[in-house]
């Protein structure tokens, strides 16, 4: 069984001193003041009361269907509240990307594109290559705010988890927001709201809470711009609120990725790669992966080049639930990228950290060679190349169906038991098998 965190002791005690969820029940909210909070925690309220993302939100939360907003410096509200935003499916996708090539001034040397080591440099990147001008469509930008702020005095309306079209009122009276990088143009101001890999939802507040601010004190247009950073590659996301008082009403209007690195990989050197790799025995003691998502496994060993982290503790940074945080920690350790620490954390390998430093290029081909160590995609990948068919010069391939590898899952010695064990497991070496070959840039995929 899972350690509690921390933050779900913590709540669960201020539920039981105080009548929350009779409050809640009686009103349909809930107020609890930072003080109230600090007399039990003994330390900053902050650090138990902001929640990016859904599955960081405590236990007790979550069982409930409750979320939390501040309303002013001093004091939350807790409600019903769709607080957070799932990231639409260009982000679920990864097939799908089409990766835009920007050029980078080679002669600055206090920046390095293979080593970004915050969201404050790789915003600066973004900026000086002119990622931001592309994608906001702005010929000059100017840096004008970014930091701790007060809010000012607003309201909106919220929507409520069991109705969303019920909306509740929210004043907000000078809350302090954060801002990540803010530009200025002739026609806008854009907000950022930046992060250092990469995550299935956000918390709408890091954008609501700023534009509506702004909104107040200037008087051109406020855009709001969702922006992570991993693997060599920018994503950025412009949402707007078509009724800026409604705090749930988000939409995205721009999505798109960007990179600085050479992308440029050709099916032969795939090719090349599969011919030349020996499979090797199954790793012992690793279950079989259960973890679609390449980009994921890649950002989560970026992730763990800073430190080595346990399933719980990533969960908790990728906000998703502790058992997908261990598929994907185990899928890394399958693929040769994370070894097992004696204190039962995930710890970056050589080649886990080469391939987190390496170009996006360079990444892909270091990915192939270690998926094609294993049997049954080798297997898989054989079969393949061998269907690749070139009419007027364009190769073109067909990606096996499912049953392609659970029978090569079958024939390699995969033993996992029930059916359903076998298309689950299957359904992610294909996604890795999809993700692998939509990187050749002289190849055409059929699903």
């Amino acid at each position: 069984m899972a350690k509690a965190r921390k933050v779900d002791i913590v709540w669960e005690e201020l539920f039981n001193m105080y009548p929350i969820l009779k409050q809640i029940q009686e009103k349909g909210f809930a107020e609890i003041s930072a003080e109230q909070i600090k007399n039990y925690l003994g330390t900053e309220p902050r650090l138990v009361t902001k929640f990016d993302h859904y599955y960081q939100l405590p236990k007790i939360f979550q069982e409930n269907l409750l979320s939390i907003l501040p309303l002013t410096r001093g004091s939350y509200t807790i409600g019903h509240y769709l607080t957070h935003h799932t990231i639409e499916n260009e982000m679920s996708n990864e097939e799908n990307w089409k990766i835009e090539s920007m050029h980078w001034n080679s002669l600055l040397e206090s920046l390095n594109i293979h080593n970004v080591p915050s969201e404050t440099i790789a915003v600066n990147i973004a900026e000086i290559s002119g990622i931001l001008s592309e994608f906001l469509g702005e010929d000059k930008l100017y840096a004008t705010t970014a930091g701790r702020m007060g809010s000012g005095c607003f309201d909106f309306q919220i929507g409520i988890n069991d109705n969303q079209n019920i909306l509740q009122t929210i004043p907000v009276e000078n809350s302090q927001i954060e801002i990540d990088a803010g530009y200025e143009s002739m026609r806008s101001l854009t907000l950022i709201e930046a992060k250092k890999h990469l995550y299935d939802d956000f918390l709408i507040r890091q954008l609501y809470y700023p534009m509506r601010t702004w909104r107040m004190r200037i008087k051109k247009p406020v855009r709001t711009v969702f922006f992570m950073y991993s693997s060599g590659i920018y994503h950025l996301m412009e949402y707007e609120f078509p009724n800026p008082k409604i705090y749930s009403d988000i939409r995205l209007v721009n999505c798109r990725h960007f990179t600085l690195d050479d992308t440029n990989i050709q099916i032969n050197d795939v090719i090349s790669i599969i011919q030349n790799t020996v499979p090797e025995e199954e790793p012992k003691n690793i279950p079989f992966p259960q973890a679609d998502k390449m980009w994921r496994i890649l950002d989560m060993t970026e992730k763990l080049c800073d430190e080595p982290m346990n399933s719980v503790e990533l969960a908790d940074e990728y906000g998703f639930r502790v058992r997908q945080g261990n598929y994907y920690a185990s899928a890394c350790k399958y693929l040769g990228l994370v070894d097992s620490t004696p204190n039962n954390q995930f710890a970056v390998t050589e080649i886990g950290r080469r391939i987190a430093s390496a170009s996006t290029s360079q990444k892909h081909l270091l990915i192939a060679c270690q998926l094609m160590k294993h049997a049954a995609l080798h297997v898989v990948a054989q079969h393949a190349i061998q269907s690749i068919a070139s009419p007027e010069g364009h190769a073109l391939m067909r990606i096996p169906p499912l049953s392609a590898f659970i029978e090569a899952m079958h024939r390699t010695g995969i033993s996992l038991g029930s059916e359903k064990m076998y298309q689950r497991r299957g359904q992610t070496i294909r996604s890795w098998m999809i993700w692998l070959f939509s990187n050749c840039t002289d190849l055409e995929i059929i699903e």
